[in-house]
């Protein structure tokens, strides 16, 4: 067909004055907008309406999984095109300044088609990448299987965006400390950043040697799915209970994010999609051991104390450093959750819990599910936290259950009351 002549809106808010011409190459249709005074090529893409393509990757730790991906112009973009709710995972290359600038904290540049990952043949073999995108899309599944839930905004509206790659671990040496801090040894969900349509997850870069005096290296964050899914959690917050990230309210936060990060690992287990068994440690795919006697993992709901964490309400600690507390006394509420569902004697109160067992775990998973997500406000208190589980529990199962019986007995034996 004939070129027409169209003004091109482009990703930093200028024009340009472009020919539109579509054009056959080899395998694909694509349409090229040319610059109407120069002829230079400022845009190309695929206009074939194509089904996703499923490709497969291998992860961080030598994991097989599949990721839905999208093709244009023979190139494989890590876009979700199986799922309604919008996921794009970017590679940033290790680029901090680029991190900082789409995310909109150093003036409001956006992203572009360049930040998305990509791959020429679909069968990715950057480990980050693979665990980042498929663990966000095993994430949405256990979500809108165990709870209905539409997207961690609950209507499928807002895309999930996730960054990897926004430092070079080669480079710490000369990283100012705020990119080690947020890019190399953090992972995060910023709910303000990215511009007016979501907010972003960014999994750091860890480092290849031990980074700490306890003894232990820290991988790519996005090699634990229990670390991407608890990010995404913080975005399910965000757009439910919107508990306010300090002292109590805050530990109820970052708690909620690992109680679900526990049932992601035990349904990815349960239905195929990987083959490590589901636990109760955090994050121990990310946070290795490396001397004789250092556990893998950041935190325990089993054992709390395992990390010197407190595991009873009054030996919680209120620390300047975290906010109150709110990563240390997040192990309270983790602990009762546990105790929910497995049942023991807890160590400090001696009181006995019995536990709905493995086999009914959904149980107590959709009781604080629907606690945290329904009940709390965004100041909430571990008391109003365990009204609000009970209260879920009689909701879903009623007062005789044995779930609403675990989950009072828990709290209670937590010392929350």
């Amino acid at each position: 067909g004939s070129p027409e002549l169209v003004v091109l809106p482009l990703d930093d808010g200028t024009y340009r004055l472009t020919w539109l011409v579509h054009a056959a190459i080899v395998g694909d249709v694509v349409a090229l907008f040319v610059d109407a005074s120069t002829g230079e090529e400022v845009r190309r893409f695929s206009v074939l309406q194509t089904q996703a393509a499923v490709g497969v990757g291998t992860g961080v730790l030598g994991d097989r999984t599949k990721l839905s991906t999208r093709q244009a112009s023979g190139v494989f973009f890590a876009e979700e095109g199986l799922r309604p709710a919008p996921l794009v995972t970017y590679d940033l290359r290790g680029n901090s300044e680029r991190a900082m600038v789409v995310m909109n904290l150093l003036g409001g540049v956006k992203f572009t088609q360049a930040d998305i990952a990509a791959d020429a043949d679909n069968v990715w073999t950057d480990g980050a990448v693979v665990d980042a995108h498929a663990g966000i899309a095993t994430t949405y599944d256990y979500y809108f299987a165990r709870f209905n839930r539409r997207g961690f905004d609950g209507t499928n509206t807002r895309p999930t965006r996730v960054i990897v790659h926004p430092a070079n671990r080669g480079d710490v040496g000369a990283m100012p400390p705020w990119v080690i801090q947020r890019f190399i040894l953090n992972a995060f969900w910023c709910d303000v950043c990215g511009g007016d349509n979501g907010g972003v997850i960014v999994f750091g870069e860890g480092m290849d040697r031990p980074s700490n005096a306890g003894g232990q290296y820290v991988n790519y964050y996005s090699a634990g799915l229990d670390v991407v899914a608890h990010e995404f959690s913080h975005a399910v917050t965000s757009y439910s209970a919107n508990l306010i990230y300090d002292r109590e309210s805050g530990a109820l936060n970052e708690s909620f994010s690992d109680v679900m990060s526990i049932g992601v690992e035990y349904y990815a287990a349960a239905t195929g999609r990987r083959n490590r068994p589901g636990n109760y440690q955090l994050g121990e795919e990310v946070y290795i051991g490396s001397l004789p006697g250092v556990p893998d993992g950041q935190r325990s709901a089993s054992s709390p104390i395992q990390f010197g964490y407190p595991d009873h309400y009054s030996r919680r600690r209120l620390d300047a450093f975290d906010a109150g507390g709110v990563h240390i006394n997040s192990s309270i509420s983790n602990h009762a959750y546990y105790l929910a569902i497995e049942g023991g004697t807890h160590r400090v109160s001696g009181l006995t819990v019995q536990g709905v067992g493995g086999a009914n775990r959904a149980q107590i998973e959709r009781v604080f599910y629907r606690g945290f997500t329904t009940y709390l406000t965004p100041s909430a208190t571990f008391a109003q936290a365990r009204q609000a589980t009970v209260r879920a529990a009689i909701d879903l199962y009623g007062e005789s259950s044995p779930a609403f019986r675990a989950v009072s007995e828990a709290w209670t034996a937590v010392g929350v009351n």
